[in-house]
Parts: C-alpha cells; structure tokens; sequence
C-alpha cells in the first residue's frame, strides 16, 4: 500500500543539518554546533547545562 511506512513531517531543518549544508553548498559564514558530552541532545547556544538529562558538560564543533 503507498504512504505505509512513510510519515509527513514538516519540520525545520536540525542544526547538523543546517551545518552540513553550509560545509557542502559553500556557506563560508562557519557553524558552530553544540550537544550534550552525555547524551548527545542539540543545544542551544548559551545553554547551561542538558534540558534532557541534566549534565553541564557541552561539546562545541565548529564548521567552517
């Protein structure tokens, strides 16, 4: 059957997304992606700490 299997989100493109994009289209403005050391959550920056498990440490991955 068509459309099992297949679900119609429309959602705004993650962070990571957004980075990669920027890396392979050419965007030359650099990225900067930050996530949970623990769990791996996306965070906003100036975050303070995983709204999803509680942990202070945050990673920061830059991409230019």
């Amino acid at each position: 059957m068509s459309g099992q299997g297949h679900t119609n989100r429309t959602s705004s493109p993650s962070r990571v997304r957004k980075a990669l994009e920027s890396v392979f289209l050419g965007n030359s403005g650099g990225t900067v992606v930050e996530e949970c050391r623990r769990c791996g959550t996306s965070l906003e920056s100036e975050t303070h700490g995983c709204p999803t498990c509680g942990a202070e440490e945050v990673a920061r991955y830059r991409i230019e």
